[in-house]
């Protein structure tokens, strides 16, 4: 960690060869942990600033207890858009300025003019609807954010989980002897209350064995943010732009951030915005409600 603090800008993979660091932990331990929690292509995060990451991680290993929010996903959803009118099943086609307000359309042609706008989307879906002489300057500096996909699979098939049943864990890592391919699976009744007792669930993320075709629930192609080098720049230059005089639109995300694109950052993002606007921010300061989950086994 010394050597991140004399050089603040190293990548992880530079960290790395400056470094003797025990491949097996490395590779065995550090890296699925990386992967799991930034679910990004093992091969583009040596890219990534070594200090957020490596902060992250000793955060995570020595820092306040991890939480789980009641309700998962779905209650995380629903306490953001609580009180919110949401407009939803047709996507924006039209972002444009329009004097002292800015126009919006969908594509079923419904639209209305606001005093702001926040686009809250990955930036590389921008060019579908801002109008590229207006937000020209704007979607050269947006585009430069990186962007890679992957696919996340729900399935029933076990193979993806330790051969014997009492080795199964709430994550399940999987590589091969060289550290070449891996992929890591969440076993879903551990963590989701209405699966508890039920056959097993699992979620697997960049499968790189075979999964039983009749054994798939679901399969989506995810789009998650990449962080390198000028991720930081193009944040700190984004952000100005935000406080320019009289600016109507705004843009937050994970991929808005100066360390990991996780939901958490989404929100912070989001929250720079409300700063800005004056919005109110409640929550900020409250302590968690926290209790035991004895549904499943804590």
């Amino acid at each position: 960690m010394c050597r991140v603090q004399r050089n603040q800008d190293i990548t992880l993979a530079e960290f790395i060869n400056q470094n003797d660091i025990e491949e097996v932990f490395w590779h065995g331990v550090v890296m699925p942990v990386l992967y799991t929690i930034c679910t990004c292509n093992p091969k583009t995060i040596g890219d990534w600033p070594a200090k957020n990451l490596l902060e992250f991680l000793r955060h995570l290993t020595d820092g306040d207890m991890l939480l789980r929010m009641k309700g998962g996903t779905p209650a995380f959803v629903d306490s953001l858009i609580k009180g919110i009118d949401i407009h939803s099943g047709s996507a924006i086609k039209k972002v444009e300025l329009q004097g002292e307000k800015v126009l919006v359309e969908n594509e079923k042609g419904d639209q209305g003019t606001f005093d702001r706008v926040i686009v809250a989307t990955p930036t590389s879906k921008l060019e579908e609807f801002l109008n590229p002489e207006q937000f020209a300057e704007d979607m050269n500096l947006l585009k430069q954010f990186r962007f890679e996909q992957g696919d996340l699979v729900i399935h029933t098939d076990a193979t993806v989980m330790p051969p014997r049943r009492k080795d199964w864990s709430v994550l399940s890592y999987m590589m091969d002897r060289k550290f070449t391919r891996q992929q890591f699976t969440v076993w879903m009744n551990a963590v989701e209350p209405s699966l508890v007792g039920k056959n097993p669930v699992f979620q697997t993320w960049r499968p790189v064995v075979d999964i039983d075709p009749k054994k798939v629930i679901s399969k989506v192609t995810l789009t998650r943010a990449v962080v390198d080098s000028q991720t930081i720049a193009l944040n700190k230059e984004l952000q100005q732009r935000h406080l320019e005089p009289n600016r109507k639109v705004f843009y937050c995300g994970s991929w808005s951030c100066d360390g990991l694109p996780i939901l958490e950052s989404a929100v912070t993002s989001a929250m720079h915005i409300a700063e800005i606007l004056g919005a109110p921010l409640p929550f900020v300061g409250l302590k968690p409600k926290v209790e035991v989950a004895p549904e499943l086994g804590y």
